[in-house]
């Protein structure tokens, strides 16, 4: 394995090493291989653990680096921004009817009432869609 002067181990090439060295070698033909009688398991199971753990560290490092985000992170801010949308949602009809009323020469409270039961019903309608990717309804 590739290891700097001062000792410490460069992820890089380490990665790539044991990515060349050990992933894409034939349990077979390992030296203890067959020996225990179990059909090389210590060494399937030394193999899987080196994996495991490499993939734990590139996990941690594109964590440090900032790569990667939380799952509370992420649906905390699903969840604000949907809150943000339904609130400008709610309010449209108040907002952009009058103007709305006044461009089209008709009654305004008139134009407002049917925005505000059309946007509720468009809404109810979303709120019946299933969430993507098998997410759990919060509430």
């Amino acid at each position: 394995m590739p290891v700097e002067p001062d000792g410490r181990v460069a992820f890089d090439e380490a990665s790539a090493w044991v990515a060349s060295t050990i992933k894409g070698r034939e349990l077979a033909s390992t030296p203890a291989a067959g020996k225990s009688g179990k059909g090389g398991s210590l060494v399937e199971a030394r193999i899987a653990l080196l994996n495991a753990q490499t993939e734990r560290t590139e996990v941690a490092l594109a964590r440090e680096r900032g790569e990667l985000i939380s799952r509370d992170t992420t649906a905390r801010f699903i969840r604000d921004w949907n809150t943000k949308i339904k609130t400008g949602l709610l309010n449209f009809a108040l907002r952009r009817g009058p103007a709305l009323a006044a461009e089209l020469q008709v009654d305004e409270v008139r134009l407002v009432a049917a925005l505000e039961i059309a946007m509720r019903e468009h809404m109810t309608e979303m709120a019946n869609e299933p969430l993507p990717m098998g997410v759990k309804d919060a509430n």
